[in-house]
């Protein structure tokens, strides 16, 4: 407990207001433009994750909550900018995703035309866990089609990450942008059957609306062990 204690003290930043700054009034001096910088601020993060995770029925980011103070209080600009990556992992793409869909396979569709799911069913984010709800008539071996529109909120340089358990490759509007299907070293998430992450950088911009689908095949013979 006192290790815990002190990492918590240790990890506190104090801002001092000595030229009374704070609390922001356009009556001391008029506000343009306000800067909010971290990843963390764009991401609105409620819970943990794994077992820990809750879907809440709304969240609000801080960015979203200082650009709606802003303009209100000030009719001020809120700028953001990422700053330092504070992440292990890349962050859930679940803020810029909808109309997600899951197929199930029984067997692959590469080379074949008209192969029919065996089960399909709508997902409203990138996360998702089937442990003890699969269908009866899905087998434990299938194959999995994952995909939903993506539309960038801003111009730039996107980096995708993908971890998997088995075999798996990531798409935008048909093109293979993540194989983790080939070269796959073992990583540390799925309790140690999982592989590493791969990465790919990408420009988009904000406007265009993409196609991401993310596929998943059975793990490959021998496993990733």
């Amino acid at each position: 407990m006192q290790l815990v204690r002190r990492a918590a003290a240790d990890a506190i930043v104090l801002l001092k207001n000595d030229a009374s700054i704070l609390p922001l009034s356009s009556a001391k001096k008029p506000i343009k433009t306000i800067a909010v910088l971290g990843d963390n601020s764009k991401a609105a993060c409620i819970s943990g994750g794994g077992s820990a995770a809750l879907r809440p029925s709304w969240t609000v980011s801080p960015l979203e909550a200082i650009t709606a103070a802003a303009k209100a209080e000030f009719g001020a600009e809120v700028s953001w900018a990422v700053g330092a990556p504070g992440h292990s992992y890349q962050p859930s793409i679940d803020p810029f995703i909808a109309d997600g869909r899951i197929a199930f396979y029984n067997e692959t569709w590469e080379g074949k035309q008209d192969v029919k799911e065996i089960h399909l069913t709508e997902s409203a984010t990138a996360f998702n866990m089937f442990l003890d709800n699969i269908p009866e008539h899905v087998p434990m071996t299938c194959w999995i089609h994952w995909s939903a529109s993506f539309t960038p909120d801003q111009d730039g340089e996107w980096r995708f990450g993908f971890v998997v358990a088995g075999q798996g490759n990531i798409y935008i509007d048909g093109k293979e942008i993540v194989n983790n299907s080939q070269d796959q070293e073992i990583g540390e998430l799925f309790f140690g059957l999982g592989s590493t992450e791969k990465v790919h950088l990408l420009h988009l911009a904000h406007v265009s609306a993409e196609v991401l689908r993310l596929t998943i095949l059975p793990p490959s013979f021998p496993p990733l062990v």
